[in-house]
């Protein structure tokens, strides 16, 4: 601080002119205390006041000290630890729907779970006494209340406080960005009988080059592992292989839908059988149901041997059809539409002036494997006459370069 500044308007002196520092005095005069020593109280205590007296509160709420729930039984009251909670004594549309319907005694019922549940969430614990005290009444009646005299009403409390947690704990939660703006989860993702939750690859989380699986994306999806078909097919005779491949493609349907792929390894690992099993049983389905498209990730992020999505585009892209309808027919983004036209062209154009495969490879920078498969849509006949203009061309290459020898 500027030492001039400070003597002519005496700021240290102001500072010192506030609440803060009136108590800090008042602390080291009234304790005999130095003032290093009575400020550090003052923190200590301020400390104190946040946790127990700076309580926000809302309608209906009240600030109750309670016995902090890690504090062993039959320590003095005076000597326990105790927690500032904020308890809900009136919330006034769910307490009066239930004095409706079961009167005085079952709302006290269903209060005193209520304050014990929102004092155990705030790691404190509610005697008879405080129950006896926060609802006007006697331990007694709190014994008797807690001893189900009233059944049903605490019956059905507790089973909506079941639902509650059950909603809370076992529902996939939705992106940041929708948690963030206060949406209610929908009722499609909780769990039902027979689902189960599987984390897989989101559909635009793309493969990269040296990114291994523990650094890639993942987002959690709901499966469903036993279907009504699947009892149906219990019941009217079926083949171990053929649920297996029934709950394979439903599998991988229900994950596209949500967003998300499953590989072959996520299918062995849900079936309990080997991912070369799983390869036979995409290729059985296909061949047998016709379709060739099928969104595992090997074939929509093109890490597998399967041409089937290539084909499929590229045949369509050979049609005459535009990107967007070729989109929408084969279930890919618009950019991955063009990413394949584009790369199929390319290998079109190299292969009309070299047939040798490393040597394409090196020009394109696609795989071997991707550029086989691109070839392989490439017409007969437009192979052939590439062929041929291959061989015409070389003699008249071979000529040149002995003319320039």
């Amino acid at each position: 601080m500027n030492r001039k500044m400070d003597t002519a308007y005496g700021i240290n002196r102001l500072e010192s002119k506030n609440a803060r520092a009136a108590i800090i005095q008042k602390i080291s005069a009234d304790f005999n205390l130095m003032p290093l020593v009575a400020e550090a109280y003052y923190k200590q205590i301020s400390t104190y006041f946040e946790q127990h007296a700076d309580v926000q509160l809302t309608s209906g709420q009240i600030c109750y000290e309670a016995v902090a729930a890690d504090e062993p039984a039959g320590k003095h009251i005076a000597l326990a630890k105790k927690v500032s909670c904020r308890l809900t004594l009136n919330d006034i549309n769910a307490d009066l729907e239930v004095l409706a319907t079961y009167g005085l005694a079952g709302l006290r019922c269903h209060r005193i779970l209520r304050l014990t549940k929102e004092a155990y969430d705030q790691d404190a614990l509610l005697s008879y006494e405080d129950l006896a005290l926060l609802l006007t009444t006697s331990p007694a009646t709190i014994k008797r209340d807690i001893r189900y005299d009233k059944g049903e009403v605490t019956a059905t409390a507790i089973v909506d406080d079941i639902l509650k947690t059950v909603e809370e704990y076992f529902v996939i939660t939705l992106p940041l960005e929708k948690l963030a703006t206060g949406d209610q989860l929908p009722d499609e993702r909780l769990l039902s009988y027979g689902q189960l939750v599987w984390m897989a690859v989101p559909i635009d989380e793309y493969p990269e080059k040296g990114k291994a699986i523990i650094k890639t994306r993942m987002k959690p999806i709901i499966l469903t592992y036993l279907a009504t078909e699947d009892i149906e097919s219990f019941r009217n005779g079926f083949t171990s292989r053929q649920l297996r491949i029934n709950r394979l493609v439903r599998w991988c349907h229900q994950a596209y839908d949500q967003g998300a792929l499953l590989t072959h390894l996520d299918l062995a690992v849900l079936l309990n059988v080997c991912d070369a099993v799983v390869n036979d049983y995409v290729k059985e389905w296909q061949s047998n149901s016709g379709q060739l498209w099928f969104p595992t990730r090997g074939n929509i992020h093109d890490l597998s041997g399967a041409i089937t999505h290539k084909k499929e585009i590229i045949t369509l892209y050979l049609q005459g059809l535009l990107t967007p309808t070729i989109a929408a027919k084969t279930k890919h983004s618009k950019e991955a539409v063009d990413r394949y036209i584009r790369d199929y062209e390319i290998v079109k154009v190299v292969r009309k002036a070299t047939a040798d495969i490393d040597k394409i490879s090196q020009i394109t920078r696609l795989s071997k494997r991707v550029i086989s498969q691109y070839l392989d849509l490439i017409p007969q006949h437009h192979l052939q006459t590439m062929d041929e203009n291959l061989a015409n061309s070389a003699p008249s290459d071979k000529a040149t370069h002995q003319g320039e020898t």
